[in-house]
């Protein structure tokens, strides 16, 4: 058998098996996200808060300084 083709079947096993990990790897931040956020509680910022369409929806603050930012500010507490 050719060893170019050989050496291409054991980078591809790599690239499979790396591909995998982080497969894995995506579903615990996923999990273990899923978990803090119920320790939390998000609410609205007394700010008011636009949305530009350009193309895509973003908000920015109405008193922003700078036209381009994108911020969407949220209040954050810990819930016990």
């Amino acid at each position: 058998m050719d060893s170019g083709f050989k050496f291409s079947q054991l980078e591809m096993s790599k690239s499979n098996h790396f591909s995998a990990i982080l497969r894995c790897h995506k579903l615990a931040i996923e999990v273990i996200l899923a978990l803090m956020i119920e320790s939390f509680r998000f609410s609205p910022s007394n700010k008011d808060v636009t949305w530009k369409m350009f193309g895509v929806a973003s908000p920015t603050v109405s008193d922003a300084s700078d036209d381009t930012s994108r911020q969407l500010p949220l209040l954050i507490e810990r819930v016990n």
